[in-house]
């Protein structure tokens, strides 16, 4: 599928969960291959749950939490210093095995009665 995307001549690639199941080595392929037909002419939407994998590519970062997106930052600013603002991002960093390994606390909202406001808050 990844192959199909890449033939055409599109302003936008959309990369949904292109990764997963793979193991490390073909993830770090295909986030390469990515990155090749990405430039000025077209723009690249990843959506993923591997954050070693969007840390590696990612120009910017959105984290969605309950269908919301509760954190947008650079790559550099999130993945970095000072890192993510949100508490659901910064735990999602910290949960990551080469960080603190420190789960994300608490039990996410029921989604057909969401909270009004941020949950965190």
């Amino acid at each position: 599928a990844t192959a199909l995307a890449l033939i055409g001549d599109a302003p936008l690639l959309l990369a949904d969960e292109p990764t997963t199941g793979l193991d490390r080595d073909l993830v770090d392929r295909t986030v390469d291959e990515l990155r090749r037909h990405v430039g000025d002419d077209r723009a690249l939407l990843l959506i993923t749950h591997d954050l070693a994998a969007a840390e590696r590519i990612a120009d910017r970062v959105a984290v969605m939490y309950a269908s919301r997106v509760v954190e947008l930052a650079d790559a550099d600013t999130f993945f970095g210093t000072p890192g993510p603002r949100h508490p659901y991002a910064r735990g999602l960093l910290n949960a990551l095995p080469e960080r603190a390994f420190t789960p994300v606390p608490g039990m996410p909202p029921e989604l057909s009665a969401l909270p009004a406001g941020c949950a965190f808050a």
